[in-house]
């Protein structure tokens, strides 16, 4: 892609070096950049996925983390592709709907906005597109607990706050006495977390539930 530059060897293009100083938990993936950054790995999720379970995906997995999207790398810039993967994958069992194949989808119908992340509607059209519903929620956490207690889950879009400094999107998988489980694609450790609503709410900025 256009953004690989001469670099010495250890050296990060500026985006990833960004990321590696801001997010120790992204630093193991983004040390195999010069292994990873032509490999083109294959993508195989079907190993690691259990029906009707939204799986844990990191937008800078080595597997598709150097590829380019949204004018950067899909590590940087994935989140929402990553959010839409890991909802399909917990609906319905597909495996193929992996993040890259997401984020080829996002970018072949424009749902990409270079500089600033990937448009809201790109929830909607794509759930549509994998063959589910997606419903815009209310700031509610009434109809977000009744609706991940319907079997659907809900992807959030954040602005600055515990999990970004720009705008993030979250996936919502369960609630539980102390808080909302979720799937945050830049980190594990949020991801092992409940989030009790009065942290989160300040944060959101819209929700869709997807069934």
């Amino acid at each position: 892609s256009g953004m690989r530059r001469h670099l010495k060897a250890g050296e990060l293009p500026v985006s990833l070096q960004e990321l590696y100083d801001r997010n120790p938990e992204a630093r193991a993936s983004l040390r195999q950049y010069e292994t990873f950054q032509d490999a083109d790995p294959v993508i195989d999720l079907s190993g690691e996925i259990e029906r009707g379970e939204a799986p844990l995906l990191l937008q800078w997995d080595v597997r598709w983390g150097f590829r380019s999207y949204n004018g950067d790398y899909l590590a940087c810039t994935g989140c929402g592709p990553t959010c839409l993967s890991m909802a399909v994958i917990g609906l319905t069992g597909d495996a193929a709907c992996d993040p890259w194949s997401v984020a080829q989808y996002a970018q072949a119908g424009g749902y990409n906005v270079p500089g600033s992340g990937t448009s809201w509607s790109f929830i909607s059209d794509g759930a549509a597109h994998y063959g589910l519903s997606a419903r815009e929620l209310p700031l509610s956490e009434a109809q977000v607990t009744d609706a991940l207690a319907r079997g659907e889950l809900v992807i959030l879009v954040v602005g600055p706050g515990d999990f970004t400094t720009t705008g993030h999107y979250l996936l919502l998988t369960g609630a539980e006495k102390d808080g909302f489980r979720l799937n945050d694609p830049n980190s594990p450790k949020n991801s092992a977390k409940t989030w009790p609503w009065a942290q989160l709410e300040g944060q959101i900025l819209n929700l869709w539930a997807i069934g």
